[in-house]
């Protein structure tokens, strides 16, 4: 992942910010801008670290923000303004993240131990568990999607379905208990349903 305007604002020395690596991180908080997960032009993974492969000469190098498939400068990415519904969800979590704790999470720990039990209830493919899907992204005007494999992670799923799931997980967990209690009530959800 990286938010071109950081790379440009960095000038001599782009670097990649460790947040960036994280699942969670879809939007840049600085830039309100979302992140890219690939080369805008070709479509390829961003591997920094091939840049300098086969270079003898550091004079030769450039920089690490250039996609080590088409060689384009990285920094180049047009910026897509990300809303501040979603810039703000990605302030909170690194919030979170950074300083432990804030007014509406007092454990961290336990919050992202949630977190990724509520992302899992949303990619999951378990039958039971589809009607709660549908409608949690229905109330966001989200695409559904099917998830294929047994056991879907959401770490690999495409950039696009990760932005729906973090988005619906977080705003599921913004009322706590009160709006998770409402839709598992909503579709008949056991306990063995939801701790799967």
């Amino acid at each position: 992942m990286f938010c071109p305007n950081c790379l440009r604002r960095d000038k001599k020395n782009p670097y990649y910010r460790k947040r960036w690596r994280l699942a969670l991180s879809i939007v840049c908080p600085d830039c309100e801008c979302y992140l890219y997960d690939c080369c805008p032009r070709c479509g390829s993974p961003v591997c920094f670290f091939r840049n300098s492969i086969g270079i003898k000469n550091h004079e030769t190098f450039k920089h690490w923000a250039i996609c080590s498939n088409c060689k384009r400068d990285l920094r180049e990415s047009e910026l897509k303004q990300a809303p501040s519904d979603i810039v703000n969800m990605q302030k909170h979590l690194y919030e979170i993240i950074e300083n432990g704790f804030n007014n509406r999470v007092i454990y961290p720990i336990h919050y992202f131990n949630v977190l990724h039990q509520v992302v899992k209830l949303l990619v999951t493919s378990r039958s039971r568990l589809q009607p709660l899907r549908k409608d949690v992204f229905k109330h966001h005007d989200m695409k559904y999607f099917t998830a294929h494999a047994m056991k879907p992670i959401f770490e690999l799923l495409d950039y696009e379905r990760r932005i729906q799931v973090i988005r619906a997980a977080y705003w599921l967990l913004e009322d706590w208990p009160g709006r998770f209690l409402f839709y598992c009530k909503k579709h008949k959800l056991r306990s063995t349903d939801v701790l799967m």
